[in-house]
């Protein structure tokens, strides 16, 4: 069997166990029209692999995450992999017993992904050029929307191009045909922050809400291994203390202009690690040598939960941070159960936010978050 048979045959298999309509509680339970509980599919990594129940029955869009851009023409570029991939991927979605919208991720955090966004964004026959691709591949595959995840515009100038980006993508997806969704990934406060010249520099929020039917707000990674001399919540909703938190960074957002309806919150489906330099200092906190098992200091929840379980690792809730951690031994975790998942969804619906969004299917382990949203 040659490699592309092969390749196909696996994913015809991995997306058909993948979206299986097989969950027993999601007859009693199904998503909410009302509100968006979307998900990101990584089509990469050693760490994805198609769960034993069905992930559709509790969401209602999904992202395929990601394809990229070619440099030299500005256009969407498609693996071999994609082009097999992304046709299943739809069908899947859109075949459910409640259908969910499929949606097209562009980019991702890699710094390649960013400096070509600066390179389109910047340039107004780029922007069409891309626009267009971006539309054409959409609806070749039968998709419902697209998503640009660019990580992140570093000056103003950027952001600038970063709204005409979108203006562009809105013309070319509500051109005749079938109208597009349009969401982005954005960082957890609406103002970036870092160590070049140009920062802080802060989103357009009121320009982006004309053009985007939601922002998906990457409420996590507020911790992790560039700050791993202490432990950390990498994804807590509150902090006393500073401005690290997935409240702080929704609040950033309403306040610069973005419609509270037009807010996603993002869970994480995995936890950030560290090595405690005292195993008898684990709060939130204590000091550490750096980051623990999994690469780069990161495991998958399905990883985290195998973790606890075969090392008996004590798992704290802490009720002022809304976080949750396990630790046993020297090694320390971070990273949400249904506990956390269920109160932060809770307080996203008390601010009458858009909904929320998973990073990443694949990693929950029996679904526990997915779950703790509906």
């Amino acid at each position: 069997m040659d490699s592309r048979k092969s390749t196909a045959f696996f994913l015809f298999f991995f997306f058909r166990g993948f979206f299986a309509d097989s969950v027993p509680f999601a007859a009693s339970s199904p998503p909410s029209s009302a509100a968006v509980k979307a998900g990101y599919w990584p089509a990469f990594g050693s760490t994805v692999s198609p769960p034993s129940d069905a992930a559709l029955s509790l969401l209602t869009h999904v992202y395929y995450a990601f394809v990229q851009v070619d440099s030299a023409t500005a256009r969407v570029a498609l693996t071999a992999n994609d082009s097999l991939a992304l046709p299943l991927f739809a069908a899947a979605a859109h075949d459910h017993v409640a259908p969910v919208k499929a949606i097209l991720s562009v980019g991702g955090a890699s710094a390649v992904a960013s400096a070509n966004f600066a390179r389109i964004a910047a340039n107004g026959s780029a922007r069409s050029d891309f626009a267009a691709s971006a539309v054409a591949v959409a609806r070749e595959y039968g998709l419902d929307g697209i998503d640009i995840d660019w990580e992140y515009p570093q000056s103003p100038q950027e952001m600038s191009d970063y709204v005409a980006l979108f203006s562009e993508l809105r013309r070319a997806a509500a051109a005749p045909g079938r109208c597009l969704l349009l969401t982005a990934a954005v960082h957890y406060s609406a103002t970036v922050s870092g160590t070049t010249a140009a920062y802080p520099v802060s989103y357009p929020a009121a320009e982006m809400a004309a053009e985007l039917d939601w922002v998906n707000v990457m409420a996590y990674d507020l911790h992790g291994a560039w700050d791993a001399t202490a432990t950390g919540a990498h994804a807590g909703l509150f902090d006393a203390k500073s401005d690290l938190s997935a409240s702080y960074g929704l609040a950033t957002w309403l306040a610069a202009g973005m419609p509270a309806e037009k807010v996603v919150m993002g869970v994480p489906l995995y936890g950030r690690t560290y090595n405690l330099t005292d195993g008898d200092e684990h709060g939130i906190g204590a000091p550490s040598r750096g980051v623990g098992q999994g690469d780069a200091g990161v495991l998958t929840l399905s990883e985290v939960v195998e973790f606890n379980w075969k090392n008996r690792a004590t798992v704290v809730h802490d009720e002022a941070r809304v976080a949750t951690y396990s630790f046993a031994g020297e090694t320390w975790i971070s990273y949400d159960d249904s506990w956390s998942a269920t109160r932060k969804v809770e307080y996203a619906r008390g601010l009458g936010l858009g909904g929320y969004f998973l990073w990443a299917i694949g990693y929950d382990e029996d679904w526990i978050i997915a779950r703790a949203g509906t």
